[in-house]
């Protein structure tokens, strides 16, 4: 703490605290950034609120009528909040991949539904770190270093069909650099699913008091909807002039 309070003694930063910026608009040289109760004047503002800012929340038809609980992963803090409890994790990118480990790891009886194709990854091969290993990859030319990658994945991961999984036909450095979703790194969620202790189910389609129901028709009594929906940035919501600066994911 020490530390920080003479850094910004230091460089002359003065921290203002407990404010929440309600909007920034630019007027002539200058942006105008209004709060809770006060204004201010720059000439350059920087936006640093993240990527993660916004959970973001989906609404299914019915989703009114469920007499659970539902929860986004921002809020997870332990399972033993749903001991005893049936919890559907909703997503299955590294939290809810993690979250649904957890709870399953702790004998809390858990489903997770899976909406598109996945593209998994072990955290390590061989005793090194599955970054280093993708490194290496990458340096291969002619997309074999993808090929080998491919392969690798089938050999340790198996047929992942039959447990309900559809694999991305992406290659996960490919799916990175393309679309920049990080590919899902395995700590254990993969053996869970395939030793039953995390069932498995497609999107959810309808939901009707605590019975959700899925794509497939199956239908489950669930206590717990635990989102692992990703989040959103908006920052639209407070600076409407950065529209035209935006990519298809709301992105600068």
């Amino acid at each position: 703490m020490e530390y920080f309070d003479s850094y910004a003694k230091h460089f002359n930063i003065n921290p203002i605290f407990n404010q929440e910026v309600r909007e920034i608009k630019k007027v002539e040289d200058l942006y105008h950034v209004s709060t809770v109760d006060q204004s201010y004047e720059a000439q350059q503002v920087i936006i640093a609120t993240g990527v993660n800012r916004i959970p973001n929340i989906p609404d299914w038809k019915g989703q009114d009528s469920f007499t659970g609980e539902v929860v986004h992963s921002r809020y997870y803090k332990n399972p033993k909040p749903h001991s005893g409890k049936k919890v559907l994790v909703v997503g299955i990118g590294n939290t809810g991949a993690e979250v649904a480990l957890d709870l399953s790891e702790h004998e809390v009886d858990t489903t997770i539904a899976v909406r598109s194709p996945i593209s998994f990854v072990p955290r390590d091969l061989n005793g090194q770190p599955v970054q280093v290993t993708s490194k290496r990859l990458a340096k291969i030319p002619f997309g074999i270093g993808d090929w080998l990658g491919s392969q690798i994945r089938k050999v340790y991961f198996g047929n992942l069909k039959q447990y309900g999984l559809r694999v991305s036909p992406l290659h996960p450095a490919q799916q990175l650099r393309e679309t920049g979703k990080t590919p899902i790194v395995d700590i254990g969620t993969i053996d869970a699913i395939k030793e039953g202790l995390i069932e498995v189910k497609p999107n959810i389609k309808e939901i009707k008091g605590d019975q959700v129901k899925f794509e497939d028709g199956s239908t489950s009594s669930i206590d717990v909807i635990l989102l692992a929906t990703r989040y959103r940035a908006k920052i639209k919501e407070f600076f409407p002039d950065i529209v035209n600066f935006l990519d298809e994911n709301d992105l600068p």
